[in-house]
C-alpha cells in the first residue's frame, strides 16, 4: 500500500509539473503575441528614435555585412550619409521637428534609406583620418551587433528590429520556463514581467523623439529583465548544475551581455547579482545558537538577538562564506563579463583606445547635468552664470570643463559662452570627430571630485534628497497616463496570478512566493541606482518601470493567495 501511494503521489506531481509547464508556455506565447501585435498596430515596427545613434549603428552594421569593412565597429561615412539623406530629407535636426517625426515613422521612407545604403556598389574603405570612416563616437556598440543580427535573421528592413526584440524576449522566456517549470511562483513572476511589456503601451512612456519603440538604445536594456530573474532565482534556489540547465543559463547570459552592450546602464544587474549572492550566503552561513524559534519572523528576531556571537563565528568561517557566494550561476556571469572585456580588447579598432572616442555611453556627462539641475549652487561662479543666461542645455558640461581647465592652468577661458578656438589637442585631429569625448569624460570626472571636495555637505544633502525624486519620476508614467487602463490591466494580471496559484500551488509553501517578491523588490531598488547620481528622467528608467508593473501584479496575486491559504487557520484560532 505504501508503494502504491508513493507511485500515485509521484504521478500526481508529474502531472502537476506538466500542467505548469504547458500553462506557462501557452500564456507566455499569448502575452508576447498580444504585445507585438499591439505594437505593430501602433506603428512601432517602423518607428525610429530621432537622432544619429540608430543611423550610425545601422551604417556600421551594413558596412560590415554588405561591404565587408570589418575593422572593429567602424563603418563607411557614405553609407551613413545615404541613410541620413533619406531619413532627414536635408531638414535641420530640430528646426522642423514635426516633419522629422513623420520621417522617422514612415516605413516606406525608412526602408528606402536602408535599401539605398545597402546598394551603393563596391566600396573601398578609406581612413578615419580623412573622414571617410565613422565610429560610434560615444554610443554603446552593442546596437551594431543588434542591427547585424536583425538584418541577418529578418532581412534588411526597419521591421527587423522589432522582430528581433521579441524573438530574444520569447527565447529568454522559453528557457526560463524550461528551467523553473517546477516553481509556480517563479513562473507567475515571469508571466507578469512579460505582461508588463503590454501594460507599458498604456503608460505615459513611449514618445516619437526619445523612445519610439521597444528596440533602440534607450529601451533594449529591458531585454536584461528575464535573464536577470533567471540568474537571481538560480542563486535563490541553488539549482543543480546539469547540461540542460547550463545550456539555458549560457543563452540567457548571451542575451544579458547583448543588452548590456546596447545600454551600459544594464550594469545595475552586474551589481545586483553579486549583492544577492553575498546576501544569500550570509543568510545561509549565519550561525544558529540555541533552539530555533518557529516561524519566519521569529527566526529573524532570533538571529538579530544572537548577532554579536554569530558575527564572530561567521568571521572565523569566511572560507565557507566565500564558497557559498561564488556558486556556479554567479561565476558564470563573472566569466561572461570577463569574456566580453576580452572580446572588446581583441575586436575594437585602435581608435576606441584613444582619447578621441568612447566604446560606450559615458556617465559623467549625466552626473554633471544632474548637478546643474538640482544643485547649481555648487557650480563655479562662471559656469553658474552661463547656466543662468543660457539655460539648462547639453552644453553645460562643455562650459564646466572649460572653466576647470582654466582653473588648473591648462587652457584659458574668458568665462563667456562663446565657441572660441581652443588650444590644440582639445579637439580631435581626425576629421568628423570633433571634441575628444573620452578625454572630456575623464575631465568631467576630475571636475566632479573637485566640486565634491569643495561642497561635501551640499552633496550629501543632494544625495539624501534623491530617493524621493527617483520615486516621483518612476511613478510619473503611471500617474500621468492618459487613462487608468494600466491599473485595470495590472489588477487583472494579479487576479490571473491568484487563479493560477489557487489551481497549481497547493504543494508549494507561500514563503517561496514572498522570496520571489523580495528578489523582485531588491532588483527594482538596484535598478534605480544609476539615477541616484545623475539627473532623473523617465526615459532612462524603462527597466524599473517594467519591474514595478510586474511587482504590483505579482504582489496582488501572491498576497490574495496567502490570505486565502491562511484563512482556515485563522478561523480555527
Amino acid at each position: 500500500m505504501i508503494g502504491v501511494s508513493l507511485v500515485q503521489r509521484l504521478a500526481s506531481a508529474a502531472r502537476a509539473a506538466n500542467y505548469r509547464f504547458l500553462i506557462a508556455i501557452l500564456l507566455a506565447a499569448f502575452i508576447i503575441g498580444l504585445t507585438i501585435s499591439a505594437a505593430i498596430r501602433r506603428g512601432m515596427d517602423h518607428a525610429v528614435m530621432i537622432g544619429q545613434g540608430d543611423q550610425t549603428a545601422i551604417a556600421i552594421a551594413l558596412s560590415d555585412s554588405v561591404y565587408n569593412v570589418r575593422l572593429g565597429y567602424v563603418g563607411l561615412k557614405q553609407v551613413f550619409d545615404t541613410i541620413q539623406s533619406y531619413w532627414n530629407l536635408d531638414t535641420n535636426r530640430w528646426a522642423d521637428l514635426e516633419q522629422l517625426k513623420n520621417n522617422f515613422h514612415d516605413a516606406e521612407l525608412l526602408n528606402a534609406g536602408i535599401r539605398a545604403a545597402a546598394s551603393l556598389g563596391p566600396q573601398t574603405p578609406g581612413y578615419i583620418g580623412d573622414g571617410s570612416l565613422i565610429t560610434t563616437y560615444y554610443d554603446d556598440m552593442g546596437e551594431v551587433d543588434y542591427m547585424s543580427l536583425a538584418f541577418r535573421l529578418f532581412g534588411m528592413k526597419v521591421q527587423s528590429m522589432l522582430y528581433l526584440y521579441f524573438t530574444l524576449l520569447a527565447l529568454s522566456a522559453l528557457i526560463f520556463v524550461l528551467t523553473f517549470h517546477d516553481r509556480i511562483f517563479a513562473l507567475c513572476l515571469l508571466l507578469t514581467t512579460l505582461f508588463a511589456f503590454y501594460v507599458e503601451l498604456y503608460l505615459n512612456f513611449f514618445d516619437p523623439v526619445a523612445i519610439s519603440s521597444y528596440w533602440g538604445m534607450r529601451h533594449s536594456s529591458t531585454l536584461c529583465l528575464v535573464p536577470m530573474l533567471h540568474f537571481a532565482l538560480l542563486l535563490l534556489w541553488k539549482r543543480k548544475l546539469t547540461l540542460a540547465v547550463a545550456a539555458g543559463a549560457i543563452v540567457q547570459l548571451f542575451i544579458l551581455i547583448l543588452a548590456w552592450r546596447i545600454r551600459s546602464s544594464v550594469a545595475w544587474v552586474l551589481v545586483f547579482l553579486p549583492a544577492l549572492a553575498v546576501t544569500l550566503a550570509l543568510w545561509e552561513s549565519w550561525p544558529r545558537s540555541g533552539k530555533p524559534a518557529p516561524g519566519w519572523w521569529a527566526a529573524l528576531g532570533h538571529r538579530i538577538a544572537s548577532f554579536p556571537h554569530s558575527a564572530v563565528m561567521l568571521a572565523l568561517s569566511w572560507r565557507m562564506l566565500v564558497r557559498r557566494t561564488l556558486c556556479w550561476p554567479l561565476v558564470l556571469v563573472l566569466l561572461g563579463v570577463f569574456a566580453n572585456n576580452l572580446y572588446n580588447r581583441a575586436s575594437l579598432h585602435p581608435i576606441y583606445h584613444m582619447d578621441d572616442v568612447m566604446p560606450q555611453h559615458g556617465i559623467w556627462h549625466s552626473v554633471h547635468l544632474g548637478i546643474g539641475r538640482y544643485i547649481p549652487d555648487v557650480l563655479s561662479p562662471r559656469v553658474f552664470n552661463v547656466l543662468q543666461t543660457q539655460g539648462m542645455t547639453e552644453e553645460l558640461t562643455l562650459w564646466g570643463v572649460r572653466d576647470y581647465l582654466d582653473r588648473v592652468h591648462f587652457i584659458p577661458w574668458n568665462g563667456k559662452n562663446e565657441h572660441l578656438p581652443l588650444a590644440p589637442g582639445y579637439f580631435s585631429p581626425w576629421q568628423e570627430l570633433g571634441l575628444k569625448i573620452n578625454w572630456q569624460e575623464r575631465l568631467m570626472r576630475y571636475m566632479y571630485w573637485e566640486r565634491l571636495k569643495a561642497h561635501p555637505l551640499r552633496f550629501l544633502e543632494f544625495y539624501a534628497s534623491m530617493p524621493p525624486e527617483v520615486v516621483r519620476v518612476l511613478a510619473s508614467p503611471f500617474t500621468k497616463a492618459p487613462t487608468l487602463a494600466w491599473l485595470w490591466l495590472t489588477v487583472a494580471a494579479g487576479a490571473a496570478v491568484f487563479v493560477i496559484l489557487l489551481g497549481l500551488a497547493r504543494s508549494e509553501a507561500v514563503s517561496e512566493g514572498f522570496k520571489v517578491l523580495g528578489v523582485s523588490a531588491a532588483a527594482i531598488a538596484t535598478a534605480t541606482l544609476p539615477n541616484m547620481i545623475s539627473y532623473v528622467a523617465a526615459y532612462s528608467m524603462a527597466d524599473g518601470i517594467l519591474m514595478v508593473t510586474a511587482f504590483m501584479a505579482t504582489a496582488i496575486g501572491i498576497g490574495a493567495y496567502a490570505v486565502l491559504r491562511n484563512w482556515p487557520r485563522r478561523i480555527r484560532e
